[in-house]
Formats: structure tokens, C-alpha cells, sequence
């Protein structure tokens, strides 16, 4: 693993002990908020975006890069001893989902893709509940996520004869060169 890999996943754990308050949404730097988000307060339990970067809608894993907590001195003295007990993967989310899932045996709920999903999923793959009268999916606004994590596109790289992905994050480069796609 990578020690600043490992730092982090361990500062990003602090967020557990912020018992002063009921719940918190934790939200990743490299995101943004297109709608309002009180709506995720209303739930009960933990809720997160799935871990989709390739847009294929059926992903079953929670990321963390948006989630409604419920903070905790428990469940942070649990998520640093899973942690060290976790030496293969020391990467926050694995960390987070795998303790809530494995060890209190109460895993994260996931949000719909228009609720949550990465910037290069944005277009007409995600389902949107809603609809114009004569039934076809609204567009534009609405059947954008709430939340956008990761801006840019993923460019595809041949490496021996498989495609690997990079998840660029164009959009919050400071490099405008970047931010063009060809």
C-alpha cells in the first residue's frame, strides 16, 4: 500500500469521532454538489454513491466519496482496529464498507445514480425517475446526479491488449488543456 494512501484513509477516519453531532454528510474535495442534498438527511441508517467509474449501473459497492454517517466513538475505535486488522487493504473505503458490512454486520445503503454517480457517467446513462407527460425520461437538470464525484472522463489506455482506465478528473484541473476531450 501506499503510505499517503494509508495516512489518509486513517485522517479521513477522524470524521467518526465528531459525536456532536447526529449525523454528518461526509463529501470527497474532488466532487460537486448539483442539487440541494437535505433529502440524504432524512434517511435513516448509512446511505453512499456506488463505486461505478465505468458507468455500468449495476454496481453492489458502496464509495465513500459521498456518505451520511452517524458519528461515533465506537464505531471509530472499530474502524482503527478492523484497520489494522485489514493489512491487504488500508484504503478508506475498504476499510469503512467491509467494517460496517463484515464486522457490525450492517452494511451501507447505496444511492441511485441520479441521486449520486461519477462525472463520466453524465449523459443519457442514467436512469431518472423522472418523466414528461408523454413518458419519455426528462433530461437535462434532472437526470443529472445530485452529487458528481471525480468531473472528468476516464481515457482508455491499451496496455497489453486490455483496457485500463484513468480517471483523469479533467474538469478540476487548472490546466484548461485538460478539460478538452478529443
Amino acid at each position: 500500500n501506499d503510505v499517503g494512501e494509508v495516512v489518509r484513509s486513517f485522517v479521513r477516519l477522524q470524521v467518526w469521532k465528531m459525536t456532536d453531532f447526529e449525523k454528518i454528510v461526509w463529501l470527497e474535495s474532488d466532487s460537486i454538489v448539483y442539487r440541494n442534498l437535505d433529502w440524504l438527511f432524512m434517511r435513516d441508517w448509512m446511505w453512499s454513491a456506488r463505486d461505478d467509474p465505468l458507468c455500468q449501473m449495476t454496481a453492489e459497492t458502496p464509495s465513500t466519496s459521498i456518505l451520511l454517517l452517524y458519528p461515533s466513538l465506537a464505531d471509530f475505535n472499530g474502524l482503527v482496529k478492523h484497520a489494522g486488522k485489514n493489512f491487504s487493504d488500508l484504503r478508506y473505503d475498504a476499510i469503512v464498507t467491509t467494517y460496517f458490512a463484515k464486522v457490525r454486520k450492517k452494511p451501507i445503503q447505496l444511492l441511485s445514480e441520479v441521486e449520486a454517480d461519477f462525472g463520466q457517467c453524465l449523459g443519457n446513462r442514467i436512469p431518472t425517475t423522472y418523466r414528461n407527460s408523454d413518458g419519455t425520461p426528462v433530461t437535462g437538470a434532472w437526470s443529472t446526479p445530485a452529487f458528481i464525484h471525480q468531473s472528468g472522463g476516464i481515457r482508455y489506455a491499451v496496455n497489453k491488449g486490455q483496457k485500463a482506465n484513468e480517471n483523469n478528473n479533467m474538469c478540476f484541473s487548472l490546466d484548461m488543456s485538460h478539460q478538452k476531450m478529443t
